[in-house]
C-alpha cells in the first residue's frame, strides 16, 4: 500500500545522526545523512555523503591499526568517537539545517533515536568485522613470508655448513680446521639464532614451535660434531668414533620425527 501523499517525512534529528556517528563511525552518520537526503529529493548529494563517510571510515580505521602499538595507545579512546561525531554534525549543519530546523518547528516525527543506534551499531560491528578479516589474512600472509624467508636462510646456510664434509675427504686438518671456526661453525650458530627468532614471533602456533624445537636440537648436534672435530684436532686424537656416535643420534632424531 503506498503512503497518503500528505504523511509528514520521517528523518534523523541531529541526535540521531550524532548517536549514529558516535556508536558506529563516520560511516553511520553519512548512512543517517544519506537516508535524510534521500527523503528530501536529494538522492545525488546522499551518494556522494555516503561514500564520503564509508571512505573516511575506512580510511580512519586503517590508519589506526597500522599505528604502532605505543602510538596508538597515547590517543585516548573517546577522542576518535567524539572528532567524528563533530566532523558529521558539521556536514550535517551545511547540508539541511534548514530542513531539520523546519521539519522540527513543524513538529513532523523523526526516525527514532533507537534506529539511529541500532544502524551506529551494525555499522560498527560490519566495519570491525571487516579489519578482522583483513588483518587476519595479513597476518597469515605475513606468517607465511616471513617462514618461508626462514627455511630459505637455514637451507642456505645448512648447505654451505655441510660442505664439511666433502672437504673431510680432501683437505687436511689444519685447513678444515680453518673452514669449521669460519664457516660451519658460525652457520650453524646464525641457524639457531634464526630459530630463536622464529619462535618468539610464532608463539602462538604450537605445531610450528614443535618443529622449531626439533630443529634446535638438530643444530645444536651439528655444532656439537664441530666441536668434536676441533678437540680431536687440538688434541691430536681421532675424532671419528666420536663423531660417528654424534651422526647416530642425528639418525635417530630423524628416523623419530619421521614416525
Amino acid at each position: 500500500m503506498n503512503k497518503p501523499e500528505n504523511e509528514p517525512l520521517k528523518l534523523f534529528s541531529y541526535f540521531g545522526i550524532d548517536l549514529a556517528t558516535l556508536i558506529g563511525g563516520p560511516a553511520a552518520g553519512a548512512i543517517a545523512m544519506w537516508e535524510n537526503l534521500n527523503i528530501l529529493g536529494q538522492k545525488s548529494l546522499g551518494k556522494t555523503i555516503l561514500l564520503g563517510g564509508v571512505l573516511l571510515q575506512l580510511g580512519l580505521f586503517g590508519y589506526l591499526i597500522s599505528l604502532p602499538e605505543e602510538h596508538l595507545d597515547q590517543i585516548p579512546t573517546f577522542l576518535i568517537p567524539i572528532l567524528s561525531s563533530v566532523l558529521v554534525h558539521l556536514v550535517a549543519y551545511v547540508l539541511m539545517n534548514r530542513e531539520l530546523e523546519f521539519h522540527k518547528a513543524a513538529g513532523s516525527p523523526k526516525k527514532s533515536n533507537w534506529r539511529a543506534a541500532g544502524l551506529g551499531l551494525l555499522t560498527g560491528l560490519a566495519t570491525f568485522l571487516l579489519f578482522f578479516l583483513i588483518l587476519f589474512a595479513g597476518d597469515l600472509m605475513s606468517t607465511n613470508t616471513q617462514l618461508n624467508d626462514f627455511y630459505e636462510q637455514f637451507e642456505q646456510n645448512e648447505t654451505e655448513a655441510l660442505d664439511f664434509y666433502r672437504r673431510l675427504e680432501i683437505d687436511n686438518d689444519q685447513v678444515l680446521s680453518e673452514f669449521v671456526k669460519v664457516v660451519y661453525l658460525p652457520k650453524w650458530e646464525e641457524n639457531l639464532r634464526l630459530i630463536q627468532k622464529a619462535r618468539r614471533k610464532n608463539s602462538d602456533y604450537p605445531e610450528l614451535l614443535e618443529e622449531l624445537k626439533i630443529l634446535e636440537i638438530y643444530v645444536n648436534k651439528r655444532i656439537e660434531i664441530g666441536g668434536i672435530f676441533l678437540e680431536g684436532v687440538v688434541n691430536g686424537e681421532d675424532y671419528f668414533p666420536a663423531m660417528d656416535y654424534a651422526h647416530a643420534q642425528l639418525d635417530s632424531l630423524r628416523n623419530a620425527n619421521n614416525r
